[in-house]
């Protein structure tokens, strides 16, 4: 786990994004079960590369099944924010944010990276 909790600082929140490590593995449905069981959720940003690994499911068609069936009497809203996905993973992840009334964004992460470095620089001068 990342140090820190939830915030609401959003400068905090995307900070924090941009400095989580790399692990290689999402278990995309076991992440966004846990979260549509909580009654108070109603909207869920789902990060990742778009590759699901390990977990209950670990292909597109039974997390966006599963995840339908769960969500059919609570609603959630899907936002998902994919980092440099595939072809076949960036359109499921488009597809699971539009059967659950959200939306997709890409982020490139060597784009990300070097905005990142660039402030970092920054900082170090002043």
């Amino acid at each position: 786990m990342h140090e820190g909790g939830l915030t609401h600082d959003r400068a905090k929140g995307l900070e924090r994004v941009m400095t989580m490590p790399l692990s290689g593995g999402t278990r995309s449905f076991d992440a966004m079960e846990r979260a549509a069981l909580l009654y108070e959720v109603d909207t869920l940003r789902f990060l990742s590369d778009g590759a699901p690994i390990r977990g209950q499911f670990d292909d597109w068609d039974n997390i966006r099944s599963a995840l339908f069936v769960q969500t059919r009497f609570h609603p959630l809203a899907v936002f998902s924010i994919d980092f440099n996905a595939g072809k076949g993973n960036l359109e499921n992840m488009k597809g699971m944010a539009d059967e659950h009334y959200g939306q997709s964004e890409s982020i490139e992460v060597e784009k990300a990276e070097k905005v990142r470095k660039k402030k970092q620089k920054d900082d170090e001068k002043k």
